[in-house]
């Protein structure tokens, strides 16, 4: 706090408003001062009135009662003397259980004084229910339909006095026959006890209460407007939230103003409306949760403003004690505690906006003094009415000549808006100060925009200049590229022209068809060497009837694997028509040993493992004799089932092994319909589903 009144704006907004508030104060100081009012005489219990000076205390506290109904005891002449003698409220709470059932009589003697003798008296009472009112037998008035059943009971809340002159001192009898079929359910839902009628009061001056009855109903007006101002102001923010979200208090804030603005319209019904339904259902249920929310929302506001510490555990005791207030205003829970709940809400309530609107002006928070403004004005106006009511006794928001209440009813407005209207000055300053930083934010966009644009400009040029050069760059360089190209061209032209002879070598070494059709007249080959030439070859002969066919797998492809390939269909040539060797298991053999020569795998320290599988097949007119390194062999029988013969695991060549022993498969001729040789280059192409 001493930080707090070092700040000079903050003591001259003090001192401003002090000022304004002890003006307030002297003039109901000087007013209660010069302006006595009447003493009342009469002694013992009498009921008062809250309207008007002039009231007549003829009626006393107790009246006679009796529950049912019958036409005969409005009469002057039917004895009462066994009748109970109660307060004519009939308090439900700790009466016997028969004491009313929902329908009765009330009864009472009085006579007239000289105060009220010639006059014209208004009777004034609320009720419950329905209800006649008769003096000396005679109908005085009505309100509702008075009845012994729920279904044919209209209440009604009696909203006018009624007239009635006393001319002489004899006693007069005044009955009021009454029925409330509803009390079960006021007293289980709503907690009202009162049975019978209550607030009764006799006023002996009909013009005051006319006047005063006129003044409060002038003041309807401006608060009617407010109720109209502050719906209005709440759905504004409620907008400004939705279309920007960043600020919350903006929501927080409409939910303060629109709750304040039911608020206002909750008094406006509780004061015109006829339903006690209606009436006890908004003060005791909508009021009390209205009133809870009023008090969270503008807590909710000022911490998403100002965010003090600890106030995240503050708002949690808030909603806790608006929780008890509600559970306590509604329920018999807490019975007998709903004062003090109410009192400790309320004031925590105050002490914590107090301690926000603080801590913002000590850290010097935008808005903080703004704010702090209204929560001191609210204060001050608390305090100058509490001091009000100490020195004069009380308060008295009519009076003869209406002075009482455009004083106080005044005071009660300002201090009912204060807070409201400084934290809308607060949003409209800074909606306002946003607006001016979003309009120079534009201005210095819009330069920035210009600048970027004289700036794009000169890229524009520079990159018009570097086009030039770059094309000029880019013909120099795709000229010397296309003679490249040419280059490259030619060159690839020359080693394909050379692999293309290469493949005329290649088929030149291979059978021929015609050659192979004449060793097997029912046969096909598949040969789509992949690089012009390839690595894959196959050799067949005939010598002496018997029929040799081989196919071979040899190491690389292309160029490498041509040379491989022709390297060994000359050693297979060799051995069959030199050495006439056509058994495949020797022949398999002798090419692993033959090959291993050629290529100096035999030779120690040799880094080369090129070899090949191969499957080879002799052929005669009694048997199929099988052997392979690698290649599998594939046939259907006789009964035309598919079958396979397994390949030795073993390369031939490729290998530091000096020589190789080959596994051979001997079958029947006449149990081989068809039969297939084939290297991987056709079953290893990458595909299918899973891409292998």
């Amino acid at each position: 706090m001493r930080k707090l009144f070092q700040n000079k704006k903050f003591i001259i907004a003090f001192l401003f408003a002090s000022s304004f508030f002890m003006l307030f104060l002297i003039l109901g100081i000087l007013r209660n001062r010069y302006y006595k009012k009447p003493v009342d005489n009469h002694a013992g219990p009498a009921m008062t009135t809250t309207f008007g000076k002039a009231r007549a205390t003829i009626l006393p506290k107790n009246w006679k009662y009796h529950a049912g109904d019958s036409s005969i005891w409005k009469d002057t002449l039917y004895n009462d003397s066994l009748w109970l003698s109660t307060n004519p409220e009939l308090n439900l709470k700790n009466a016997p259980k028969n004491l009313f059932t929902g329908i009765g009589w009330l009864r009472v003697k009085f006579s007239a004084d000289s105060n009220s003798i010639n006059k014209i008296l208004l009777f004034i009472y609320t009720q419950a229910g329905a209800s006649e009112v008769y003096l000396d037998a005679k109908l005085l008035g009505k309100f509702g339909k008075v009845s012994t059943t729920a279904a044919e009971e209209v209440a009604q809340i009696p909203n006018t006095p009624l007239y009635f002159t006393i001319k002489d001192f004899k006693e007069h009898l005044l009955s009021v026959r009454f029925s409330n079929q509803g009390y079960a359910h006021y007293i289980k839902e709503y907690r009202k006890f009162d049975a019978g009628i209550s607030d009764i009061e006799v006023l002996s001056d009909p013009v005051a209460y006319i006047v005063s009855k006129l003044t409060i109903e002038k003041f309807w007006i401006p608060l009617i407007l407010l109720f109209a101002f502050f719906t209005t102001l709440g759905l504004v923010h409620f907008l400004l939230f939705i279309f920007y979200r960043k600020q919350i208090q903006n929501l927080y804030y409409s939910i303060f103003v629109l709750i304040f603005a039911l608020i206002i319209l909750s008094f406006y019904y509780l004061f015109h409306s006829e339903s006690l339904e209606f009436k006890l259902k908004l003060e005791i249920v909508y009021f009390k949760l209205f009133l809870a929310l009023f008090m969270i929302s503008i807590m909710a506001c000022l911490h998403s403003l100002f965010k003090p510490s600890l106030y995240k555990r503050m708002f949690l005791i808030e909603i806790a004690l608006a929780v008890l207030y509600v559970l306590s205003e509604n329920s018999n829970l807490f019975y007998g505690f709903s004062e003090g709940i109410v009192f400790s809400f309320i004031l925590f309530t105050s002490i914590e906006c107090v301690r926000t609107v603080a801590f913002g002006i000590i850290k010097k928070m935008p808005g903080s003094k703004i704010i702090g403004a209204g929560v001191g004005v609210f204060f001050l106006f608390v305090v100058t009415l509490l001091f009000e009511a100490f020195i004069s006794g009380g308060l008295s928001f009519v009076d003869e000549g209406s002075s009482n209440a455009v004083y106080f009813i005044t005071l009660v407005i300002l201090c009912i808006i204060s807070i409201p209207l400084s934290m809308s000055i607060y949003l409209a300053r800074n909606f306002a100060f946003t607006n001016k930083n979003l309009e120079q934010k534009l201005i210095e966009v819009e330069e920035l925009s210009a600048k970027s644009i004289e700036q794009e400009k000169e890229k524009q040029h520079i990159l018009e200049n570097q086009n030039i050069t770059l094309e000029k760059q880019v013909i120099e360089r795709t000229f010397e590229i296309t003679e490249q190209k040419k280059v490259i061209e030619e060159k690839n032209k020359d080693i394909i022209d050379s692999i293309n002879y290469a493949k005329r070598i290649q088929s030149a070494m291979l059978p021929d068809e015609a050659s192979f059709k004449a060793i097997f007249d029912n046969s096909f080959v598949l040969y789509m060497p992949r690089d012009i030439v390839s690595g894959d070859f196959y050799y067949a002969t005939e010598i002496n009837g018997d029929k040799l066919i081989i196919a071979a797998d040899c190491t690389g492809h292309g160029v490498p694997g041509a040379l491989m390939s022709m390297v060994g269909c000359n050693i297979i040539n060799k051995l069959t028509h030199e050495n006439k060797i056509i058994e495949p298991k020797i022949v398999l053999q002798s090419l692993h040993t033959q090959l291993r020569q050629a290529l100096k795998q035999d030779t120690k320290g040799s880094v080369n493992r090129d070899g090949m599988d191969v499957a080879a097949v002799l052929i005669n007119d009694k048997e199929v004799i099988f052997a392979s390194a690698n290649r599998p062999l594939i046939y259907f029988d006789a009964k035309n089932q598919l079958q396979e013969l397994k390949a030795t695991k073993t390369p031939i060549g490729g290998s530091h092994i000096e020589a190789v022993n080959i596994e051979q498969h001997v079958l029947p001729t006449e149990n081989i319909k068809q039969l297939y040789l084939f290297s991987d280059g056709f079953a290893d192409q990458f595909g299918g589903p899973e891409g292998k």
